[in-house]
């Protein structure tokens, strides 16, 4: 099969790519990974990684402070800033390189060859210590930067080749959790060192210096747990020139448009925290007047408000990838580090809203571009993502030096600035990322109002041209699909619904495609369907035409099957799958006493099951189709499992038959 051309995704799905729509793969595990002995083992060797970084880090930068700050305002912003750039400037010089290995070699093999330089470097730091040497101290520091580097692509790529798609909000949010409560330990763990050692003794010296190697030496034996996984592109060719190759990264990535905006997504989170990083240390020590260690404690705040909104969003993700959740986060940043700018010693609580917002933001986008990579260039396209978080970051380094060294501006005015700052990003994020607009209106309906269930949610392609067949009960039926899978998804909607100016507004925002029914017979809205599944897009057709009158599934007036075989192409063929949406009969949108809206709704809040089939095989005719969508009727005996549904396996059918029965 010839290798697909990427084409661009005017859904704002970052797929991209136009490949063969398949459903998990035979091998992929069935349930929830995140149990898993390699996964635990991945977790363990982040979150002591995390540790050692920070315990060294907050250990150097305090020792800096001390000998460059000599009560100076600007010396201490120059050592937290140049602090900052040596750990950050590895990320830069090394993106390629750290992309290149993680597609060339086993992840896991990268990983614990980091671990083993993890040691040494440790054992380096100990000895700057003893020397007193602050240059060679941020040698290890850049050192350590450089191992964090190349450790990273292959920590994150390994999460898709370890779990199923619907495990990686989760682990995601884990992740960030785990790495959070590594910050906050390490931070405080530092901090204590740095008083720990002032007075430079031999004994206090060796007493750090344990800490620090053991807990590299743990992490060593602890990525010996991950499991092995082949290398995704062994005949990579190793870059000459690293930061040519970054920049073919770069333009790798910007192939991707979706992936490319979710990166620089994830630069602005990581630009933002690493600000709020180096000005809650201005703020805690200049404005408040508190001590180092009261630093450690501020900074833990923060760090423990991510983590939780890191779980938060892995949690209220209900399995998916949802962007829904970034404008929300976006939103929560720009208010909470403007309010910081108003308090006179009650900042604890909005420097953890600040971090939970920032947790809420980051996950489903981390989130995003790991399912969303094509597995043989994720690694690549992941470091070129790290190479614009860090390059945000190190530009942040200059502009905390800038702000407040040269132009003395206090701590509370920096956050103030950061927040009007995210204003724009909102607004990005608002009207020039519809899809992700339109699945936060969404989002909200279904977490307030109604509870949606999403039953056999791997039935639907992960990747490519794919067509949804839905019955039809209520008039927001369209906006339950919409949430019922990461992908965007575009529906095909009878025109004469789209007659008000804000229906219009909203159905170019969610990019519906208009249609006057049948879609068979409308040559406009058929080629506009058939161009969006070329594409790789992800289309909804309501087949019956009109929403139910009597709760029961109408006969089908759109020709599904007729479509995916019009839009089917050499490279990738276009499968149907079925759904069916249960529970609505009777709510205030649908037609249940003949009435819409005029009623009282009977529950609240009101839960909805949205159940998929597996995608029925090419030449499918309408009727078929639509016997696929009526097998999936309510039943009496709990939910539909993927064994229930394969219409491949006939003892499968049977049995699902059985139970209806």
């Amino acid at each position: 099969m010839p290798t697909p051309k990427p084409t661009t995704d005017d859904a704002n799905d970052s797929g991209g790519v136009l490949v063969p729509a398949t459903s998990p793969s035979p091998g992929e595990p069935s349930g929830s990974q995140l149990r898993s002995r390699s996964f635990l083992g991945l977790l363990v060797t982040q979150f002591l990684g995390a540790l050692n970084d920070n315990m060294f880090r907050w250990l150097v930068v305090p020792l800096a402070k001390e000998r460059l700050g000599d009560d100076n305002a600007q010396g201490a912003a120059l050592a937290l800033s140049v602090g900052l750039a040596c750990f950050v400037i590895p990320y830069l010089l090394f993106a390629a390189l750290a992309g290149h290995v993680a597609d060339r070699y086993s992840k896991r093999k990268i990983i614990v060859a980091c671990k083993t330089a993890e040691i040494a470097l440790m054992l380096c730091g100990v000895a700057a210590i003893a020397l007193g040497n602050m240059f060679l101290l941020f040698a290890v520091l850049f050192a350590m930067g450089t191992q964090s580097a190349l450790f990273g692509p292959s920590k994150l790529g390994s999460l898709p080749e370890m779990l199923p798609p619907r495990d990686l909000s989760a682990a995601n949010g884990l992740m960030g959790l785990t790495t959070i409560l590594a910050t906050v330990i390490g931070t405080g763990a530092g901090s204590f060192l740095f008083v720990f050692t002032a007075d430079s003794t031999p004994l206090r010296i060796a007493a750090s210096g344990s800490a620090l190697v053991g807990v590299a030496v743990v992490g060593y034996f602890a990525s010996l747990t991950i499991a092995a996984a082949p290398a995704a592109a062994p005949t990579r060719v190793f870059p000459k020139n690293f930061l040519r190759a970054a920049l073919a990264d770069l333009v790798q990535l910007a192939r991707h448009p979706g992936l490319f905006r979710v990166a620089l997504g994830t630069a602005f989170f990581w630009a933002v925290a690493s600000l709020a990083q180096l000005n809650v240390d201005a703020l805690v020590v200049e404005e408040f007047g508190r001590s180092q260690t009261q630093v450690a404690t501020a900074l833990a705040v923060l760090a423990i408000g991510v983590g939780a909104g890191s779980v938060l969003a892995g949690y209220l993700s209900g399995g998916n990838v949802e962007l829904g959740l970034v404008p929300l986060g976006a939103a929560g940043v720009a208010l909470f580090a403007m309010l910081l700018n108003f308090v006179s010693g009650g900042y604890l609580l909005w420097l953890f809203l600040l971090g939970a917002s920032g947790g809420a933001f980051s996950v489903p986008l981390a989130a995003y571009m790991q399912d969303r990579s094509p597995s043989e260039t994720r690694g690549t396209i992941l470091a070129a993502g790290n190479f614009l978080a860090f390059a945000g970051m190190l530009i942040v380094s200059a502009v905390f030096y800038v702000l407040h060294g040269p132009l003395q501006l206090d701590a509370t005015t920096i956050f103030l600035v950061t927040g009007v700052a995210t204003l724009p990003v909102l607004l990005y994020v608002l009207l020039l990322l519809p899809w992700a607009t339109a699945r936060l209106v969404v989002w909200l309906l279904a977490h307030t109002v109604y509870r949606v269930r999403i039953e056999n949610r791997e039935a639907v392609p992960h990747r490519g041209g794919a067509i949804v067949v839905a019955n039809h009960v209520t008039w927001l039926d369209g906006l339950f699909l919409m949430i019922s899978s990461s992908r965007s998804l575009r529906l095909v909607v009878d025109s004469r619904h789209l007659s008000s100016r804000p229906l219009r507004v909203f159905g170019r925002i969610a990019g519906v495609i208009p249609c006057q029914p049948p879609i068979q017979n409308d040559a406009a809205a058929r080629g506009k369907v058939i161009e969006a599944l070329r594409a790789g897009q992800l289309v909804c057709i309501f087949a019956e035409g009109n929403i139910t009158r009597t709760g029961e599934l109408q006969p089908f007036m759109h020709d599904a099957a007729t479509i995916a075989q019009e839009a089917t192409v050499p490279e990738a063929t276009v499968p149907i799958v079925p759904a069916y949406l249960d529970e609505l009969w009777g709510s205030i949108f649908s037609y249940e006493r003949g009435r819409v809206l005029w009623k009282w709704p009977r529950r609240w809040p009101y839960k909805v099951t949205i159940r998929f089939g597996q995608p029925l095989p090419m030449g499918a005719n309408q009727e078929e189709i639509r016997s696929a969508v009526s097998i999936l009727a309510p039943k009496n005996d709990g939910p539909i499992t993927a064994d229930d549904l394969t219409t491949e396996d006939t003892e499968g059918t049977e049995k699902y038959t059985e139970k209806k029965e």
